[in-house]
Protein backbone atom coordinates (compact mmCIF):
# COMPACT_ATOMS: atom_id res chain seq x y z
CA UNK A 1 0.00 0.00 0.00
CA UNK A 2 2.94 2.26 1.09
CA UNK A 3 6.07 2.86 -1.10
CA UNK A 4 7.22 1.43 -4.43
CA UNK A 5 6.22 -1.30 -5.94
CA UNK A 6 9.70 -2.64 -6.54
CA UNK A 7 10.67 -1.63 -2.77
CA UNK A 8 8.23 -4.01 -1.71
CA UNK A 9 9.63 -7.13 -2.51
CA UNK A 10 12.15 -6.78 -0.29
CA UNK A 11 9.53 -7.23 2.34
CA UNK A 12 8.29 -10.65 1.78
CA UNK A 13 10.50 -12.47 4.53
CA UNK A 14 9.36 -10.44 6.87
CA UNK A 15 5.92 -10.45 6.25
CA UNK A 16 5.98 -14.28 6.43
CA UNK A 17 7.62 -14.03 9.67
CA UNK A 18 5.01 -11.26 10.87
CA UNK A 19 1.83 -12.96 9.82
CA UNK A 20 3.35 -16.75 11.33
CA UNK A 21 3.80 -15.07 14.79
CA UNK A 22 0.62 -13.08 14.94
CA UNK A 23 -1.10 -16.56 13.60
CA UNK A 24 0.36 -19.34 15.37
CA UNK A 25 -0.02 -22.89 13.24
CA UNK A 26 -0.61 -21.21 10.37
CA UNK A 27 0.87 -22.42 7.08
CA UNK A 28 3.07 -19.32 5.00
CA UNK A 29 5.62 -19.66 2.69
CA UNK A 30 7.14 -18.17 -0.64
CA UNK A 31 9.45 -19.15 -3.25
CA UNK A 32 12.03 -17.44 -5.17
CA UNK A 33 13.87 -18.17 -8.11
CA UNK A 34 17.38 -20.04 -7.40
CA UNK A 35 19.24 -17.85 -9.96
CA UNK A 36 18.75 -14.40 -8.95
CA UNK A 37 16.65 -14.58 -5.56
CA UNK A 38 13.65 -12.98 -7.71
CA UNK A 39 10.14 -12.92 -6.48
CA UNK A 40 8.02 -16.29 -7.51
CA UNK A 41 5.22 -17.60 -5.03
CA UNK A 42 3.46 -16.89 -2.00
CA UNK A 43 1.17 -18.67 -0.42
CA UNK A 44 -0.82 -17.97 2.89
CA UNK A 45 -3.45 -20.37 4.71
CA UNK A 46 -4.64 -19.87 8.31
CA UNK A 47 -4.83 -21.64 10.49
CA UNK A 48 -8.68 -20.67 11.56
CA UNK A 49 -9.61 -20.98 8.19
CA UNK A 50 -8.32 -24.67 8.03
CA UNK A 51 -10.41 -24.88 11.73
CA UNK A 52 -13.49 -23.30 9.89
CA UNK A 53 -13.13 -25.95 7.06
CA UNK A 54 -12.68 -29.05 9.27
CA UNK A 55 -16.01 -27.64 11.61
CA UNK A 56 -18.37 -26.24 9.92
CA UNK A 57 -17.83 -26.37 6.04
CA UNK A 58 -18.35 -29.17 3.65
CA UNK A 59 -15.13 -31.26 2.26
CA UNK A 60 -15.77 -29.58 -1.42
CA UNK A 61 -12.97 -27.25 -2.47
CA UNK A 62 -13.30 -24.93 -5.20
CA UNK A 63 -10.09 -24.22 -6.79
CA UNK A 64 -9.99 -21.32 -9.55
CA UNK A 65 -7.81 -18.40 -10.55
CA UNK A 66 -7.31 -14.90 -11.91
CA UNK A 67 -5.27 -12.93 -13.39
CA UNK A 68 -3.68 -9.81 -11.55
CA UNK A 69 -3.65 -6.46 -13.15
CA UNK A 70 -0.38 -4.87 -11.51
CA UNK A 71 3.00 -3.93 -12.63
CA UNK A 72 4.60 -7.89 -12.70
CA UNK A 73 0.85 -9.18 -13.75
CA UNK A 74 0.76 -12.93 -12.17
CA UNK A 75 -2.23 -14.85 -10.92
CA UNK A 76 -4.16 -15.32 -7.60
CA UNK A 77 -4.82 -18.69 -7.00
CA UNK A 78 -7.44 -19.73 -4.19
CA UNK A 79 -9.33 -22.37 -2.85
CA UNK A 80 -12.28 -21.81 -1.33
CA UNK A 81 -15.32 -24.12 0.10
CA UNK A 82 -19.03 -23.26 1.16
CA UNK A 83 -20.19 -22.22 4.91
CA UNK A 84 -23.52 -23.33 5.84
CA UNK A 85 -24.97 -20.13 4.27
CA UNK A 86 -23.53 -20.87 1.08
CA UNK A 87 -21.04 -18.39 1.11
CA UNK A 88 -17.66 -18.58 0.00
CA UNK A 89 -15.26 -19.59 2.81
CA UNK A 90 -11.52 -19.02 1.78
CA UNK A 91 -9.08 -21.72 3.19
CA UNK A 92 -5.95 -20.54 1.43
CA UNK A 93 -4.58 -18.30 -1.31
CA UNK A 94 -1.12 -17.70 -3.18
CA UNK A 95 0.03 -15.16 -5.90
CA UNK A 96 2.08 -17.05 -8.49
CA UNK A 97 4.04 -15.89 -11.96
CA UNK A 98 1.32 -17.96 -14.06
CA UNK A 99 -1.58 -21.03 -14.12
CA UNK A 100 0.03 -23.52 -14.98
CA UNK A 101 1.17 -27.37 -13.97
CA UNK A 102 4.09 -26.63 -11.84
CA UNK A 103 1.87 -23.54 -10.35
CA UNK A 104 -0.97 -25.58 -9.15
CA UNK A 105 0.99 -28.82 -8.10
CA UNK A 106 2.78 -25.91 -5.97
CA UNK A 107 -0.15 -24.48 -4.77
CA UNK A 108 -1.90 -28.25 -3.87
CA UNK A 109 1.40 -29.52 -1.98
CA UNK A 110 1.33 -26.49 0.50
CA UNK A 111 -2.64 -26.87 0.52
CA UNK A 112 -2.06 -30.42 1.71
CA UNK A 113 0.46 -29.37 4.51
CA UNK A 114 -1.85 -26.59 5.94
CA UNK A 115 -3.92 -29.43 6.26
CA UNK A 116 -1.99 -31.01 9.03
CA UNK A 117 -3.97 -34.01 9.10
CA UNK A 118 -5.56 -36.52 6.12
CA UNK A 119 -8.86 -35.72 5.49
CA UNK A 120 -11.33 -38.20 4.51
CA UNK A 121 -14.13 -37.91 1.30
CA UNK A 122 -12.41 -34.88 0.18
CA UNK A 123 -13.60 -33.72 -3.68
CA UNK A 124 -12.42 -30.70 -5.33
CA UNK A 125 -14.30 -28.48 -8.19
CA UNK A 126 -12.99 -26.14 -10.49
CA UNK A 127 -12.87 -25.37 -14.10
CA UNK A 128 -11.28 -27.26 -17.13
CA UNK A 129 -8.02 -25.96 -17.09
CA UNK A 130 -4.67 -27.48 -18.44
CA UNK A 131 -2.94 -29.14 -15.57
CA UNK A 132 -4.94 -28.58 -12.56
CA UNK A 133 -6.55 -32.19 -12.89
CA UNK A 134 -2.80 -33.88 -13.32
CA UNK A 135 -2.08 -32.00 -10.12
CA UNK A 136 -4.83 -32.44 -8.12
CA UNK A 137 -4.14 -36.49 -9.03
CA UNK A 138 -0.61 -36.41 -8.25
CA UNK A 139 -0.85 -34.32 -4.58
CA UNK A 140 -4.68 -36.23 -3.66
CA UNK A 141 -4.66 -39.45 -5.52
CA UNK A 142 -7.74 -40.57 -3.54
CA UNK A 143 -9.64 -37.41 -3.91
CA UNK A 144 -12.91 -36.82 -5.91
CA UNK A 145 -11.92 -34.06 -8.91
CA UNK A 146 -15.10 -32.72 -11.05
CA UNK A 147 -15.51 -30.03 -13.71
CA UNK A 148 -17.89 -26.72 -12.28
CA UNK A 149 -21.37 -27.49 -14.12
CA UNK A 150 -21.17 -23.25 -15.78
CA UNK A 151 -17.74 -24.25 -17.46
CA UNK A 152 -19.44 -27.88 -18.07
CA UNK A 153 -22.57 -26.13 -19.42
CA UNK A 154 -20.33 -23.88 -21.71
CA UNK A 155 -18.43 -26.29 -23.68
CA UNK A 156 -21.82 -28.21 -24.52
CA UNK A 157 -23.44 -25.00 -25.98
CA UNK A 158 -20.45 -24.27 -27.48
CA UNK A 159 -20.23 -27.67 -29.55
CA UNK A 160 -23.90 -28.65 -29.04
CA UNK A 161 -26.93 -27.09 -29.54
CA UNK A 162 -29.13 -27.47 -26.85
CA UNK A 163 -31.34 -25.24 -26.85
CA UNK A 164 -31.39 -21.54 -25.21
CA UNK A 165 -32.59 -22.29 -21.30
CA UNK A 166 -31.08 -23.85 -18.54
CA UNK A 167 -31.33 -27.18 -17.52
CA UNK A 168 -31.79 -28.20 -14.13
CA UNK A 169 -28.24 -30.53 -14.10
CA UNK A 170 -27.46 -30.64 -10.18
CA UNK A 171 -29.05 -31.33 -7.43
CA UNK A 172 -29.78 -29.86 -3.47
CA UNK A 173 -29.98 -31.39 -0.68
CA UNK A 174 -30.20 -30.45 3.07
CA UNK A 175 -26.85 -31.50 5.32
CA UNK A 176 -25.43 -31.00 8.90
CA UNK A 177 -23.17 -28.18 7.70
CA UNK A 178 -26.57 -25.78 6.96
CA UNK A 179 -27.31 -26.18 10.43
CA UNK A 180 -26.64 -22.61 12.14
CA UNK A 181 -24.56 -24.15 15.33
CA UNK A 182 -21.72 -25.41 12.14
CA UNK A 183 -21.77 -22.15 10.72
CA UNK A 184 -20.61 -20.12 14.15
CA UNK A 185 -18.33 -22.73 14.14
CA UNK A 186 -17.05 -22.04 10.94
CA UNK A 187 -16.30 -18.10 11.82
CA UNK A 188 -15.31 -19.06 15.35
CA UNK A 189 -11.59 -18.08 15.11
CA UNK A 190 -9.98 -14.49 14.08
CA UNK A 191 -7.20 -13.37 11.89
CA UNK A 192 -4.76 -11.27 13.99
CA UNK A 193 -4.44 -8.02 11.53
CA UNK A 194 -0.74 -6.71 11.03
CA UNK A 195 0.38 -3.14 12.46
CA UNK A 196 2.56 -0.93 10.36
CA UNK A 197 5.68 -1.87 8.64
CA UNK A 198 7.17 0.11 11.21
CA UNK A 199 6.39 -2.38 14.34
CA UNK A 200 7.21 -5.18 12.34
CA UNK A 201 10.44 -7.67 13.49
CA UNK A 202 13.43 -7.14 11.08
CA UNK A 203 15.01 -11.43 10.67
CA UNK A 204 18.69 -10.55 10.50
CA UNK A 205 19.11 -13.27 8.14
CA UNK A 206 16.39 -12.42 5.79
CA UNK A 207 16.83 -12.83 1.98
CA UNK A 208 16.74 -10.60 0.15
CA UNK A 209 13.92 -10.99 -2.53
CA UNK A 210 14.12 -8.79 -5.71
CA UNK A 211 10.91 -8.16 -8.18
CA UNK A 212 10.14 -11.01 -10.42
CA UNK A 213 10.91 -11.57 -14.08
CA UNK A 214 8.31 -9.73 -16.15
CA UNK A 215 7.28 -12.22 -19.01
CA UNK A 216 4.47 -12.14 -21.58
CA UNK A 217 1.31 -14.00 -20.25
CA UNK A 218 0.66 -16.99 -22.61
CA UNK A 219 -2.11 -16.96 -25.47
CA UNK A 220 -2.71 -14.43 -28.39
CA UNK A 221 -3.33 -11.16 -27.22
CA UNK A 222 -7.21 -9.20 -27.88
CA UNK A 223 -7.81 -5.63 -27.94
CA UNK A 224 -11.76 -6.32 -26.97
CA UNK A 225 -12.86 -9.58 -24.82
CA UNK A 226 -14.94 -11.96 -26.60
CA UNK A 227 -17.89 -12.46 -24.81
CA UNK A 228 -19.23 -16.30 -24.42
CA UNK A 229 -22.42 -17.73 -25.38
CA UNK A 230 -24.54 -17.67 -21.97
CA UNK A 231 -22.91 -14.11 -22.13
CA UNK A 232 -25.58 -13.06 -24.93
CA UNK A 233 -23.04 -11.51 -27.20
CA UNK A 234 -24.41 -8.29 -29.12
CA UNK A 235 -25.43 -8.21 -32.89
CA UNK A 236 -22.55 -6.31 -35.50
CA UNK A 237 -22.58 -2.20 -35.19
CA UNK A 238 -24.19 -1.28 -38.54
CA UNK A 239 -22.60 2.07 -39.99
CA UNK A 240 -24.99 5.15 -39.41
CA UNK A 241 -25.29 7.98 -41.79
CA UNK A 242 -25.46 11.29 -41.11
CA UNK A 243 -28.69 13.43 -42.19
CA UNK A 244 -26.96 16.62 -42.86
CA UNK A 245 -24.07 15.70 -44.78
CA UNK A 246 -25.12 12.32 -46.13
CA UNK A 247 -22.00 10.64 -45.33
CA UNK A 248 -21.61 7.47 -43.21
CA UNK A 249 -19.71 6.94 -40.04
CA UNK A 250 -21.59 9.74 -37.97
CA UNK A 251 -24.35 10.85 -36.65
CA UNK A 252 -26.48 14.41 -37.29
CA UNK A 253 -25.72 15.54 -33.89
CA UNK A 254 -22.16 15.29 -34.19
CA UNK A 255 -21.70 16.13 -38.06
CA UNK A 256 -18.83 19.02 -38.32
CA UNK A 257 -18.07 18.50 -41.96
CA UNK A 258 -17.88 21.28 -43.68
CA UNK A 259 -20.98 21.83 -46.02
CA UNK A 260 -20.55 23.65 -49.46
CA UNK A 261 -23.76 25.73 -51.51
CA UNK A 262 -22.49 24.16 -54.62
CA UNK A 263 -23.59 20.66 -53.15
CA UNK A 264 -26.83 18.84 -53.72
CA UNK A 265 -26.53 16.94 -50.55
CA UNK A 266 -27.37 20.33 -48.37
CA UNK A 267 -30.80 19.52 -46.73
CA UNK A 268 -32.53 22.46 -45.29
CA UNK A 269 -31.35 23.21 -41.77
CA UNK A 270 -34.31 25.34 -39.47
CA UNK A 271 -32.95 27.55 -37.41
CA UNK A 272 -36.20 28.67 -35.02
CA UNK A 273 -39.09 29.00 -37.87
CA UNK A 274 -37.23 30.21 -40.67
CA UNK A 275 -35.86 27.75 -43.20
CA UNK A 276 -32.96 28.38 -45.51
CA UNK A 277 -33.22 27.10 -48.77
CA UNK A 278 -31.13 25.35 -50.87
CA UNK A 279 -28.43 27.24 -53.44
CA UNK A 280 -30.37 26.06 -56.56
CA UNK A 281 -33.71 27.58 -54.95
CA UNK A 282 -31.44 31.10 -54.86
CA UNK A 283 -30.02 31.01 -58.30
CA UNK A 284 -33.65 30.42 -59.54
CA UNK A 285 -34.88 32.93 -57.70
CA UNK A 286 -32.57 35.64 -59.57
Amino acid sequence: MFGSVDDNYKWVPVLKLELINRNPGSHITYQCDNKNNSFKRFFVSFKVCIDGLLAGCRYLIGLDACHLKSKYLGVLLSGNCLDGNNGLFTIAFAVAESESKKSWEWFMINLATSFILDIEHISFISDMEKGLGEAIKVVFPNAEHRVCMRHLWKNIKKHIFVGTNHHNLWHTYVDEHYYSFRYRMAYEGPISTLPGKEQWSKPIDSIFVSPPVSIRPRGRQKKRRIKNLLEGAKKAKTSHRCGRCNSWGHHRSTCKEPLSLDDENVQPVLFGKIPIQRANSQTDAT
